[in-house]
């Protein structure tokens, strides 16, 4: 383009003039083509999906903050808060390495999880920094970690979308109570 690369004619006499029609036209292919990549990205996304679910250890690591969960539910019906503390330990840790196998092939699924692991460490965290169970740390447990389930089944559901195969997610933490 003449004027620097302004997308302005420059004419002789000093007045500056539009492109209308070439700079719609561009803007138009430039647009289609974000569209096409980012359908193409979709599509290669997808297809990505199952294999980095089958490598990635994501049904190991939310399986074991189902065995998490379900330890920590335990010793609360027990009403044993030292064993509930240590179990809250574990589970963010637990939370935090399954965080550490981040980023999936598609953006809203590595979201959807990186919500999830979130929410379970920071339950964990405040569950370990409660000294009773009427403490507000232990309410604050409860709300993150009824939040952690709920972005987990969101991404459950998202995993069999883009697998096309509904039982492709990990073992959802659903039967503790919120």
């Amino acid at each position: 383009m003449r004027g620097g690369g302004s997308g302005r004619d420059r004419s002789p006499g000093g007045s500056a003039r539009r492109q209308g029609r070439p700079l719609a036209v561009r803007v138009a292919a430039a647009l289609a083509a974000a569209l096409a990549g980012g359908i193409a990205l979709a599509a290669c996304s997808s297809g990505t999906v199952a294999q980095w679910v089958g490598s990635s250890g994501l049904a190991a690591n939310d399986g074991q903050l189902v065995i998490d969960i379900g330890q920590l539910e335990t010793g609360i019906r027990l009403h044993e808060l030292l064993p509930v503390r240590t179990a809250c330990e574990a589970f963010s840790a637990d939370a935090a390495t399954a965080d550490g196998q981040l980023p999936t092939p598609d953006h809203p699924l590595t979201d959807q999880l990186d919500s999830a692991y979130q929410d379970f460490y920071r339950a964990g965290v405040a569950c370990y920094a409660a000294h009773s169970f009427t403490d507000s740390h232990f309410a604050r447990f409860r709300d993150e970690l009824a939040a952690g389930q709920r972005q987990l089944a969101a991404a459950e559901r998202l995993v069999g979308r883009l697998t096309g195969n509904p039982k492709a997610g990990a073992p959802s933490p659903l039967g503790a109570s919120g």
